[in-house]
């Protein structure tokens, strides 16, 4: 990857997820990218059809050595869950008699 993309521009970084088949690659300006998907968006490198785009923006969270980061990641979850919203409208039913 680091052959194919630096005539674009200096890159920051690079991340790889192999097992899903793709990669990350972070340049210093956004200009650089552009370049970069322009130029290599549907070629193929060692037989494989590189599908370039933008990642989509990822939130800023700080380290998780912080120690408001548990308080950070809490309100993250708390605000997308899905329990919290939701009132159970059943009524609890017991017998008295086992029936398994």
């Amino acid at each position: 990857l680091r052959n194919q993309f630096t005539p674009y521009g200096p890159i920051v970084n690079i991340s790889m997820e192999v097992e899903k088949n793709c990669g990350f690659i972070t340049y210093e300006k956004v200009e650089s990218a552009e370049r970069a998907i322009a130029e290599l968006n549907g070629i193929f490198v060692s037989g494989v059809n590189l599908k370039v785009s933008l990642a989509r923006r990822q939130p800023i969270i700080d380290p998780i050595n912080d120690s408001s980061s548990s308080t950070t990641w809490s309100t993250i979850a708390a605000s997308h869950s899905q329990k919290g919203s939701h009132k159970d409208k059943r009524e609890m039913i017991s017998y008295d008699e086992d029936l398994f």
